[in-house]
């Protein structure tokens, strides 16, 4: 399928992006605000971002059908850009909606909370192991958050994962 049939075949979600309040940035990407209850992950420092976004999203709703600790995701949307540019993947880009986690960083976590969730992170990624996920760019001070009132934490960010294929060597 060509990207352009992709990109004319996504939902666009209409929000003011320019606008909203970023919580991060990454390699991959930019996190803003969309609301109380949710993030917008856009796509756009990749050469090319609707596979990455592709590639992303895949791999967080697998997880998330499987039960692991990973943030709600809504679905895949892209938003029009101020491009002037004919080309579609100008006009637009690729983000994941998903669920806002209000947690912490784990540099952020006390001192008392380190060995608890150090024990819940390593069993969360033996977890997603187990399922048939590799996981590459597993930093706790990265691509997690914690909620320390709840006990629980969220992976987050999954470019560089991928998934065990059952019927060969290759991987999504």
């Amino acid at each position: 399928m060509k990207i352009d049939s992709i990109i004319i075949n996504t939902p666009i979600l209409d929000i003011d992006f320019d606008n909203m309040e970023t919580l991060g940035k990454g390699g991959d990407g930019i996190v803003k605000e969309v609301s109380s209850k949710q993030v917008f992950k856009l796509f756009c420092t990749y050469k090319e971002p609707w596979n990455s976004m592709f590639r992303d999203y895949t791999i967080h709703h697998q997880l998330f059908m499987r039960g692991h600790p990973v943030p709600y995701p809504f679905g895949f949307f892209k938003i029009k850009t101020n491009s002037q540019s004919e080309n579609l993947s100008d006009k637009y880009k690729p983000g994941i909606l998903m669920q806002k986690i209000k947690g912490v960083g784990y540099d952020d976590l006390k001192q008392e909370d380190y060995p608890y969730f150090n024990n819940l992170y390593e069993k969360s990624i033996e977890g997603c192991k187990k399922d048939g996920f590799l996981p590459k760019d597993v930093s706790r001070s990265h691509n997690t958050l914690f909620v320390p009132e709840k006990k629980k934490l969220y992976l987050i960010d999954f470019m560089q994962w991928r998934k065990k294929s059952k019927f060969s060597f290759l991987h999504i």
